[in-house]
């Protein structure tokens, strides 16, 4: 490395540190190995600082290949697991000669480390001979592959001493690629590598062990895609997509599911895998794809929850806890070992431990160090018939109402609603989105222009293929996404329009102004069929795993998480004299009386109803006894049902997995006054009376919200410790309110209290990369608007509560209407 770096120095590269980052961090390496001394000491010191400064010095790599190292508590429990495993199904172990054993995904080499310093898994005679022939470990990043080499050699050495022995078994490959049916093999640069590379595709694969890549997609729209592999990825949707029930199934493409499918095959019909990975797979809707080809492909799954996910909510999230890799990752994190024996008694079954709740970091590493030694008290899962593991659903669901009916992708207009959307995403959404208007419209006209420009120089320099090294890396001027730099190679022109300035609801109880554009939203999804033009009239109930809201604004997508929007109302566009045609136009029937509304620019539009008229005729036979049910009694009512403890209670497991279903209760007028009364609260929030509290400070002139923070401290009597006093908030600058009743905090909305809300988004926020500034004190005029919209979110919240708590229990009709559709069985 020494040398490859000084003739690097001698062909010009600079010796000195740009970044000051990386001279802090070169700085404490420094220090760091002046104070170590064993072996073990300096290949742990390698491996965090790689890690640290792979994060800092290659980024976008990092992100790309999804880098996160393991601890080696969760390696050795691994280890372990599996020479058990070999053992009880095979009668070997990872000593035996023959058993081979690859890390596909080696990182800075962890696993053969281990593997190679534990006597207990490998004896001293046995392992000269693992080390030549048995033992395999690939890098696809040339730098870890390198400080790979080193950390295993120096592993054996320090075990065996002697002679120093370079270790074969070292691969730089992309473990993916080498499965590719047109991969072609570099005899040529590295040609010592590629006999090793075509002697690994001989050898009968035994064991695969490891932690893969956990990369997810493009999530920040950097243009770091996962790397397409045609052949893997046929397998995965002949597999794993084939056989799931979900609408959308990108996340089955995510590197370490990709993992889990090419070791699936690799090990042929006798073997066993063990990943440590994203626990993803094991409860979400997609994941049943993968979660029924294990069962059906291997004999024993054995399934290690070591729980941690940071993107739960509440008590939920408390439960959770912390994350076995710190922050490396936010994902629920969990250890698989797949078993293939064609001798084994078992078929399928289904081994489960949960690692247990509200533990620390340092706690579950403990526990996993009892895995060196024996399993985990193994519990046996059964699969039900929507592929479920965990979280199993109720059935009875089934029988209510579906609010929107799907065939694939494909939108069916055959439920309760004709038509339903996701909310907007911008994936911009410091450009598209302020509290004043002027700041949005003068940050999309710099995009737009910047846009134009750099189109007009792509043109110019003879349109280059390689777009995104073309373009500005100016983040002042522009955010770049995927799609937008592809309009750039379809040449497509840009056009601001002020018409698409909008206000919107960003979260709940938090409006913005939005720049609602096709072209530079991610996706817009059906809200301009919903919200056509600025000033339409709608109302959308807004439906996740986390509950449901109601707007009468464009919704973002996180209102309520990656939310569905069910609106009263859709719209398309038409003249006076189109009416007999445009009546029947998108749905083939009628969906309701046709309303025509007009927008400020002269266009003509008709509105329909969004819930059906054979939901209409359901409801109106189902209750004979009350008069006049109309579409909008059953959209209150669905909302009403929606806020149901009860409801909420017994189905939230098939709420987490699908589109609601809205059972027919015998007190149909309950649920349809409290949905009214709670939706006037939502809807109407800025124009409720403030609740009753005392203002400490300037109520005149209460200054500005910076950060709304609880200034007081109180003892908790159950554990003694200081917490924050949740009655006493500091508003603004010169105004703290008390009296804040314990009550208001009950209300929860897409994971977090109403007050949560206003405390998390009324502050002012200044955008990294591009250096906007977001102040919600400038979205109103009124000195006291976020006083008091503190002041009447908190009765919005006390009375939303009073509403939720005098909803009657959940008391399902037992028979259907005789005009019920058989389309709603399914």
């Amino acid at each position: 490395m020494d040398r490859a770096l000084d003739d690097l120095y001698e062909a010009g590269l600079e010796r000195g540190f740009a970044d000051s980052r990386l001279a802090d961090l070169y700085d404490s390496v420094r220090t760091c190995a002046a104070q170590v001394v064993s072996d073990q000491a300096r290949q742990n010191l390698i491996k965090e600082i790689y890690n640290d400064f792979f994060s800092i010095a290659f980024k976008d790599m990092a992100a790309e290949l999804g880098i996160v190292y393991t601890p080696a508590e969760v390696v050795d429990a691994q280890l372990h697991m599996v020479q058990r495993a070999l053992q009880r199904e095979f009668g070997m172990s990872l000593g035996d000669r023959g058993v081979h054993v690859l890390d596909g995904f080696a990182g800075t080499g962890t696993y053969m480390c281990r593997l190679i310093e534990d006597k207990s898994l490998i004896d001293d005679e046995d392992l000269p001979y693992k080390y030549e022939h048995d033992l395999h470990s690939n890098e696809i990043v040339p730098l870890a592959s390198m400080i790979m080499d080193v950390n295993i050699e120096q592993s054996y050495h320090s075990r065996m001493g002697g002679d120093y022995k370079p270790f074969p078994g070292a691969l730089l490959t992309d473990t993916f690629q080498m499965g590719e049916a047109d991969d072609p093999v570099d005899t040529t640069m590295f040609a010592e590598n590629t006999e090793r590379v075509e002697q690994q595709l001989r050898l009968p694969i035994k064991v695969i062990v490891g932690n893969p890549p956990y990369r997810a997609g493009d999530i920040n729209n950097t243009g770091n895609r996962n790397t397409k592999y045609p052949t893997l990825d046929r397998r995965i949707e002949s597999t794993y997509v084939k056989n799931s029930d979900a609408t959308l199934n990108n996340s089955l493409y995510d590197h370490y599911i990709r993992a889990f499918r090419w070791a699936s095959d690799r090990i042929g019909d006798s073997g066993i895998v063990c990943f440590v990975s994203n626990g993803g797979w094991l409860a979400g809707a997609a994941g049943a794809g993968v979660r029924r080809r294990f069962k059906e492909e291997f004999n024993s799954i054995y399934v290690y929850n070591l729980r941690g996910n940071a993107r739960s909510q509440g008590e939920a999230r408390r439960k959770e806890r912390d994350n076995v890799f710190g922050e490396g990752t936010r994902t629920t994190i969990a250890i698989t070992m797949l078993v293939k024996n064609p001798n084994s008694g078992e078929h399928g079954t289904i081994h489960y431990h949960d690692i247990g709740d509200y533990l620390t970091r340092d706690e579950k590493l403990r526990i996993l160090k009892e895995a060196v030694d024996h399993d985990p008290e193994w519990t046996t899962l059964d699969q039900d018939k929507h592929g479920d593991w965990l979280d199993q659903r109720d059935d009875s669901y089934l029988s209510f109402i579906p609010m929107g009916m799907q065939e694939g992708v494909k939108k069916l207009p055959t439920g309760l609603f004709s038509t339903w959307s996701a909310g907007v995403k911008t994936n911009r959404d410091a450009w598209c989105y302020n509290s004043r208007r002027d700041v949005v419209e003068a940050n999309m006209r710099r995009t737009v222009e910047t846009y134009n420009s750099e189109l007009a120089r792509w043109r110019e320099a003879g349109s280059p293929k390689d777009v995104q090294a073309f373009l500005t890396k100016d983040e002042t001027r522009i955010k770049w996404t995927r799609e937008v730099r592809e309009d750039i190679l379809h040449g497509k022109d840009a056009r601001f329009n002020q018409s698409h300035v909008r206000t919107a609801m960003y979260r709940p109880f938090f409006k913005q102004w939005q720049y609602m554009d096709s072209q530079f939203n991610n996706c817009v999804y059906l809200q301009p069929q919903l919200f056509p033009y600025r000033g339409a009239k709608n109302l959308e109930i807004i439906v996740s795993e986390r509950g449901a809201f109601i707007t009468h604004d464009v919704p973002d997508l996180e209102v309520m998480h990656h939310g569905q929007c069910f609106p009263l109302y859709w719209y398309e566009e038409a003249k006076p004299s189109d009416v007999p045609i445009a009546h029947n136009t998108l749905f083939g029937d009628d969906q309701g009386t046709l309303v025509f509304d007009k927008s400020s620019k002269g266009e003509q539009y008709i509105r329909h109803d969004a819930i059906t008229d054979v939901g209409l005729k359901v409801f109106q036979e189902t209750y004979p006894g009350i008069h006049g049910i109309t579409k909008e009694d059953i959209f209150y009512y669905v909302y009403g049902i929606l806020h149901s403890r009860d409801y909420r209670r017994r189905f939230d497991n098939n709420l987490a997995k699908e589109l609601p279903r809205i059972p027919l209760d015998m007190d149909f007028p309950a649920f349809r006054d409290a949905g009214r009364k709670l939706a006037r609260l939502h809807l109407d929030y800025e124009k409720v009376k403030p609740w009753d509290v005392t203002e400490t400070g300037d109520s005149a002139n209460p200054g500005r919200t910076v950060k709304m923070t609880y200034p007081r401290k109180v003892t908790d009597p159950e554990t003694g410790k200081k917490v924050k006093d949740l009655t006493v908030l500091q508003v603004a600058e010169n105004l703290t309110i008390e009296g804040i009743p314990p009550r208001a905090y009950e209300y929860v909305v897409n994971g977090k209290t109403a007050i949560g809300w206003l405390i998390d988004r009324y502050q002012v926020t200044t955008d990294k990369k591009s250096g906007i500034v977001n102040d919600p004190n400038e979205y109103s005029s009124d000195p006291r608007y976020i006083v008091d919209l503190v002041e009447k979110v908190i009765r919005v919240s006390v009375e939303t509560v009073d509403i939720m708590n005098g909803l009657p229990s959940l008391n399902e009709k037992k028979t259907k209407p005789v005009c019920w559709p058989k389309e709603w069985n399914k």
